[in-house]
């Protein structure tokens, strides 16, 4: 049991809130948010600026139902979940009317849930923080229908937002052909712009394989396969995609074989047609000589004889 004075919160039955009522408080509850966490995280970074720098640390943005207070006037010390969005106000409210003596003591019991707290654990867990809200249930892709009930869901959180609905569609008509979620073995604890941008990079792959060409060029084969692996290492579930791209790159190679094999033929018969002709001129070559020696009446030795009379005749 803990002791709790609350002058302003009357205990309330145990009875249903109606759901637009329900959806009206987190409505109000999200605008105010919005306003308070920028300068919470500035006020959070204000304090990390001044702490040692021997020893680590880091800032976090919590949601309202991850923060709990012990009130120093609980005996028992129990914990009491506190929203987020009404702390501030209500420790002032209540130094201010700790003395009152108007105050009338309320008694919870531990054991027993507050009515208003369920509450506010319902409307925190459909709460929206930037497009990215706590997801309120894990399926599995066996329950997905459609794509209106098809959500991304990364570490607890949905991350649609992060997606335009082309590439949403895209993405779900991925994971239809596999049945399965393909990012549902990513590493955990990944930040949620990564996984998205992981996700973009891999429906930009499947698109650029479906709209490859048997002449495109290998450098862009090479550069989708390794990407690829690099995602598949963190856990996504891309084998099917890698597959097709091992079988397309050796289709690809074997095209390029052969028009280098018949770049590589046309070479060598254009360089046999030059040999040809060269020959064809040798030949003729030939022939005109072999005309000239034997039309000639003096052979080789005739000629020496002539010569060598002629050089020593008398002047």
């Amino acid at each position: 049991m803990a002791i709790v004075q609350n002058p302003n919160k009357r205990h309330r039955p145990s009875s249903p809130t109606p759901p637009m009522v329900k959806r009206g408080k987190m409505v109000k509850m999200v605008i105010a948010n919005i306003d308070s966490q920028a300068s919470a995280n500035e006020r959070a970074k204000e304090v990390q600026a001044n702490l040692p720098l021997k020893f680590p640390s880091f800032t976090k943005l919590m949601l309202p139902s991850h923060v709990y207070i012990v009130r120093h006037d609980c005996p028992n010390e129990v914990d009491i979940a506190l929203s987020l969005l009404d702390l501030e106000g209500s420790m002032k409210h209540h130094d201010s009317v700790e003395n009152d003596p108007n105050n009338v003591p309320m008694i919870c019991d531990a054991n027993q849930p507050d009515d208003q707290t369920i509450e506010d654990d319902e409307d925190l867990g459909s709460e929206i923080l930037g497009g990215i809200r706590l997801s309120e249930s894990t399926i599995t892709f066996q329950q997905v229908t459609s794509i209106e009930n098809f959500n991304i869901i990364v570490n607890g959180l949905v991350i649609d937002s992060e997606l335009s609905q082309h590439l949403k569609t895209k993405y779900y008509e991925l994971c239809s052909s596999q049945r399965m979620f393909l990012h549902e073995n990513l590493l955990e604890g990944l930040n949620c712009k990564l996984v998205s941008g992981i996700i973009c990079e891999t429906i930009n792959i499947a698109d650029a394989i479906r709209a490859s060409k048997i002449t495109s060029p290998p450098g862009g084969f090479t550069i989708w396969s390794k990407t690829l692996k690099a995602f598949e290492a963190m856990g996504m579930n891309i084998g099917f995609l890698l597959a097709r791209l091992d079988q397309l790159m050796g289709l690809a190679s074997k095209s390029r074989r052969y028009e280098e094999a018949r770049l590589e033929r046309d070479r060598a018969e254009e360089e046999r047609k030059v040999l040809e002709a060269r020959i064809a001129e040798v030949k003729e070559i030939i022939d005109r000589l072999n005309g000239e020696i034997e039309n000639s009446n003096m052979n080789f030795e005739k000629l020496e004889v002539v010569f060598q009379e002629l050089a020593k005749s008398p002047w």
